[in-house]
């Protein structure tokens, strides 16, 4: 019976020690938990204030001066060329030396 006691000791010890890595393991395991949950938090809050920040600062379409610019260019000759109304220099357009064919 005394080799009993040391014997039953070990085993409720071993037992203690069971216990406490597991709840060391949930423990590790709720810490993840909350982490992950205030990271995806933080997340959803910075996409929320970009969304506010955004609608607060929507840019608008500037009608008059689109309007303006378009009465300025009927008033003239219309060009629909994207170097203006005046054009370009033909000389510009040459790429190489004149020849015959190119004369």
């Amino acid at each position: 019976m005394p080799a009993a006691i040391p014997i039953a000791t070990l085993i409720v010890s071993a037992a203690g020690v069971g216990a406490s890595i597991y709840q060391g393991n949930k423990q590790d395991a709720a810490n993840r938990n909350s982490a992950y949950q205030a990271k995806e938090n933080a997340k959803k809050a910075q996409a929320q204030a970009d969304i506010d920040t955004n609608r607060a600062n929507q840019k608008q379409t500037d009608a008059q001066s689109v309007l303006s610019k378009q009465q300025q260019d009927a008033a003239g000759t219309g060009s629909t060329m994207l170097t203006g109304v005046g054009g370009i220099a033909p000389n510009s357009l040459k790429l190489g030396k004149q020849t015959l064919l190119g004369a």
